[in-house]
Parts: structure tokens; sequence; C-alpha cells
């Protein structure tokens, strides 16, 4: 019969193919765990030698006046971001308008946040009755003009889930930090021996986040656009 000669056609079966991009979000997650339990580690060891070194050898009035200009600071970094960071990592594509864009929003607010602690600045030696108080808020504000030059190297890092140079940054500036501060409460500088050393670690923290990946820095300004 002609329907003998007639090939029948075998059932396709499909081939999994692994899902690559999977597999490799989630070593990246997995891997991003552990340096950042790395990083946490190392930074609560480091936190606690310094914390005894600062309690054996500074007044509860010196640490006091730093704890209080920190409250203020803090409060102040709470809007010096307004999510851009998120944006920035959330984002589906990203280019050199959205990151200008960001950046310039970014060094506005941390202007903005710098000048709102000059201004409390004589207010705080009111509050507190110490002298310095207004100086110590002012040091410890440059903080917010320094961050600006590290927001987007940390936002393009954490989008690319590159915890590991992300830990090293963490690191780096944990272990200045702890180098500043042992070295200047020993040598008697007292309070500002937290100020220059907080200060300190923020600044190796930018420059090393710039080393390890360098972004080009504008400030340009896009509004949002229809369709996007």
């Amino acid at each position: 019969m002609p329907g003998n000669h007639q090939s029948r056609s075998r059932p396709s079966v499909a081939t999994p193919v692994p899902d690559v991009a999977r597999d490799r979000l989630k070593a990246k997650t997995l891997a991003g765990i552990g340096w950042q339990a790395i990083a946490r580690a190392l930074t609560m060891v480091l936190q606690m030698i310094s914390s005894t070194v600062v309690a054996r050898n500074l007044s509860s009035s010196d640490v006091g006046l730093v704890g209080f200009a920190n409250i203020f600071t803090g409060f102040l970094s709470r809007f010096s971001y307004f999510g851009l960071d998120s944006a920035i990592v959330q984002r589906k594509r990203l280019d050199g308008r959205v990151t200008f864009t960001a950046f310039t929003l970014k060094a506005g607010l941390g202007a903005v946040a710098f000048l709102a602690a000059l201004l409390f600045a004589p207010l705080a030696r009111v509050l507190i009755g110490h002298d310095e108080a207004g100086a110590v808020v002012v040091v410890l504000s440059t903080t917010f003009v320094l961050n600006t030059f590290a927001f987007l190297p940390t936002s393009l890092l954490t989008r690319a889930l590159d915890y590991r140079r992300l830990m090293f940054v963490s690191a780096s500036s944990a272990l200045a930090r702890f180098a500043l501060l042992i070295t200047l409460v020993l040598l008697g500088f007292r309070y500002w021996s937290i100020v220059i050393a907080d200060v300190g670690a923020t600044l190796i923290s930018v420059i090393i986040l710039n080393v390890v990946h360098p972004v080009a820095l504008r400030l340009h300004w896009t509004g949002p656009q229809r369709g996007m």
C-alpha cells in the first residue's frame, strides 16, 4: 500500500537547555552572601577592639559629643539618597543620560544636606553646651559631599552583583577607620579621633571605589521623557 512507503514522523523530544543566566545569578547571589558575611565579621571584630580602646581612653562627654553629631548627620543621610541607589540598581536599561542625571541629583542632595548641617552647627553648640559641637557636626557632614563620588560606583557594582569588590572596599574602609581611630586616640586627639577616623574612612572608601570601578562623572540633567 502507498501508506507503507510513507515515513512516520517521530515525535520531537524537547532537549532540556540549562538556564545559564539563572545559574550565574544563583552563583553570584551565594557568593555575595559569603563576601558580605566576611566583611561584616571583620567589621564587627574591628569595632569591638576599637570600642574597647575608646572606652578606656575617652571620657563619656567626648563620646557623647560625637554621638550627638552622628544622630543629626544620620538623620540628614536618610534624605541624601531618596532611593536613587535603588533606582540605578533596579532599572532595566541604563545609559549615560540616566547615570549622569542620577549623579546630578545625588550631588544636589548631598550639597543640601551639607548646607543644612552648616545652618544647624550654631544651634548644636547651644543644645549640647559644647564649644566644638558645631565644628564636629560640620566636619562629619563633609561625608555627604564625599559620598556623592561613591554613589555611582557603589550602585553599579551592586547592580552587577560584584560583591567581591564591594567587600574589598568595605574591609579596606573598616581597616582604615580602625587604624586611624586607634592611632589618634593614643595620641590624645580625644573626640576628634572618632570624627577624623570616620571622615578618613569615607574618603578612603571613595578613592578605592573609583579605582576598582572607575565611572565617568558629569553634571547633567535630563527630565522624564514620554515612553520611558
